[in-house]
């Protein structure tokens, strides 16, 4: 009998292995053979991708703009939401530092603005919704909160203890009145984050396992057209609205924990319990006179 044990696979062998799989669904964001697989269909209001799965991508979560938190970051009062039912936690998906990925990830960019171009609305020109401020990267973003239907059973699936129900949520002090004024109205969806072996992460965990992470992310991708007020209307007299475009998330599976990110501070050294108060201010490469 042999005595051999399985092998654990390498990070760079896993790595191949998640990419032949995501090339063999179709639907993967770094081959411009997805395009081959997709196209634009009005449902309703908006247009989504008609697909046989979800697009997929292969990135990194950037620690900036990181709002893919339990509140997104609300406060009351601010700009963006006026109230925490609103609320669409998001990030930023920039380059993997590692190959494949890396390479990869230019196609991703590629072919998502390739599927922006495939839907625009006659005489608008402006864009808005997925390629952020910042260079070479797309955000996504989730929907938390949904309102409760007649046909939505009270008694939640879920054990009253578990950290994924909305009695249990966990937000800032500032934005708990508001929570809790919710919960006969509302459901909260959890971001469909996964860690490494599968497990929902849960929502205290959300910055700690995700930002800075190489992820497997899968999206919708959604658009419709904003036509511009009155008031926007340029010199012409033309009303100039925007295409908007959202990638909504559908999920998240960790592929490689966040780095160590090194400290740019000094190492500290050790501090002394006490000092001599008559040297205190000399230089130790400095005789008194």
């Amino acid at each position: 009998m042999s005595d051999s044990q399985p092998t654990i696979p390498t990070l760079a062998s896993r790595l191949v292995s998640i990419r032949q799989k995501l090339i063999g669904r179709g639907m993967y964001l770094g081959t411009d053979s997805v395009r081959d697989n997709v196209r634009w269909q009005r449902l309703g209001r908006a247009d989504h991708v008609v697909k046989i799965a979800t697009l997929s991508a292969i990135v990194k979560i950037s620690s900036s703009a990181f709002y893919l938190t339990s509140d997104a970051n609300y406060r009351p009062g601010g700009k963006v939401y006026k109230h925490l039912s609103q609320v669409r936690p998001s990030c930023i998906c920039e380059a993997p530092s590692i190959e494949p990925f890396k390479s990869d990830f230019e196609h991703v960019l590629e072919n998502l603005r390739w599927l922006q171009q495939q839907a625009t609305t006659a005489g608008f020109t402006a864009r808005a919704g997925l390629f952020p401020s910042i260079p070479n990267c797309f955000k996504v973003r989730h929907v938390l909160f949904e309102e409760k239907r007649a046909t939505d059973n009270d008694d939640e699936t879920e054990s009253a203890a578990s950290a994924f129900t909305i009695k249990n949520w966990p937000v800032n002090t500032a934005a708990e009145e508001e929570l809790e004024g919710m919960k006969e109205t509302h459901t909260v969806v959890p971001i469909p984050a996964y860690g490494m072996s599968g497990e929902l992460i849960n929502p205290q965990s959300y910055r700690n396992q995700l930002e800075g992470a190489l992820v497997e992310i899968k999206f919708n991708l959604l658009h419709w057209s904003i036509a511009a007020k009155k008031s926007a209307a340029d010199n012409a007299g033309n009303l100039e609205g925007a295409d908007t475009y959202v990638a909504d998330l559908d999920q998240i599976w960790v592929v490689a924990p966040p780095t160590a990110i090194p400290s740019s501070s000094p190492r500290k050294r050790k501090v002394p319990d006490t000092i001599d108060t008559d040297l205190a201010t000399v230089s130790p490469t400095k005789k008194r006179s």
